[in-house]
């Protein structure tokens, strides 16, 4: 599936994304974690002894949780970096939506694999 990667400062890129397959089940599961994940996140945000958290403490907790979705769905790419944990985290760093516009294709590609059935 390809995705437009967009980059400040420069045009989308075009990458083609090569996703996992998951049962309608094991996706449920997925979304249930990836929910999960994001409440912790933002409970852990707004406790009153975090109050003090820094922007960048924040954007590291996101950013971790984006990489883990990405290695959930994500098998390989075509950019001319390996597929690699590292170039994956450079990936999810480089701009705020990457890891939004991946995972959309992914259900994208899902839902048209399913009506194609």
């Amino acid at each position: 599936e390809v995705v437009k990667i967009h980059r400040v400062g420069g045009e989308p890129l075009e990458v083609e994304f090569e996703y996992k397959y998951l049962t309608r089940k094991e996706l449920a599961v997925l979304q249930d974690d990836w929910n999960k994940a994001t409440k912790e996140m933002i409970e852990k945000w707004t406790k009153a002894e975090d109050a003090e958290r820094s922007l960048e403490e924040m954007s590291e907790d996101e950013i971790t949780h984006n990489v883990k979705q990405l290695k959930d769905i994500v098998v390989g790419w075509n950019f001319s970096d390996e597929f690699n944990d590292e170039n994956i985290r450079a990936l999810v760093e480089a701009t705020l939506h990457t890891t939004d516009s991946i995972v959309k294709a992914y259900y994208e590609a899902y839902a048209k694999a399913k009506v194609g059935n």
